[in-house]
């Protein structure tokens, strides 16, 4: 004879099976909750690493501009100053080249007195007006002998108008001229 299962055991039994499906389902349910966890962890570190080295990488190309743009700032002030020494260069030889020319149309004015001492010095501050009007002759330093002095002051006053430049800003360099004046030579400075 076989066993006879009443119906209040069929559905103890019965629900048990579903009671254990229901933990079986539950179970896996977690398990994929888990898992779904791990793989929106996993996505979200990945996600952080690549904002980290797009970050990193944004950084680092803004470094290499600002470098390049501080770098080409310096070529660029390094070659205004190259320029402007070289332009500085230019007219201060053209401001020598006037200085010479000065000097040399007051020495062929200058009859230096005789009997005068070959070391004496005198200095004078010489005024220039556009054009190269001797506005005045001043006796900064007298050497000694007023011969001397007037004759070298006369020369100055002889050799008006001194050549000097048309540019004005050569011009503003030779407008005063303090001259040191000797028997032997003259130094303009």
């Amino acid at each position: 004879k076989k066993p006879v299962i009443k119906k209040e055991q069929l559905q103890s039994i019965l629900q048990k099976n579903l009671l254990m499906e229901q933990a079986k389902e539950i179970a896996e349910l977690k398990k994929e909750r888990q898992k779904y966890k791990k793989n929106i962890n996993k996505q979200r570190q990945q996600e952080i690493q690549k904002n980290l080295r797009d970050q990193i990488l944004a950084e680092q190309k803004q470094l290499a501009r600002e470098q390049s743009q501080a770098k080409a700032r310096a070529q660029a002030q390094a070659q205004a100053q190259a320029q402007e020494q070289a332009h500085g260069h230019r007219l201060q030889g053209e401001v020598d080249k006037y200085k010479a020319l000065i000097l040399q149309a007051i020495s062929s004015q200058w009859i230096i007195p005789e009997g005068v001492d070959s070391k004496s010095v005198c200095r004078l501050l010489i005024n220039v007006a556009p054009g190269g009007v001797v506005l005045n002759v001043q006796l900064v330093s007298s050497s000694g002998n007023l011969a001397l002095d007037r004759s070298a002051q006369a020369a100055v006053l002889k050799a008006s108008p001194l050549p000097v430049p048309e540019d004005v800003s050569l011009f503003d360099r030779v407008r005063t001229i303090n001259l040191t004046v000797r028997p032997e030579g003259m130094v303009g400075n």
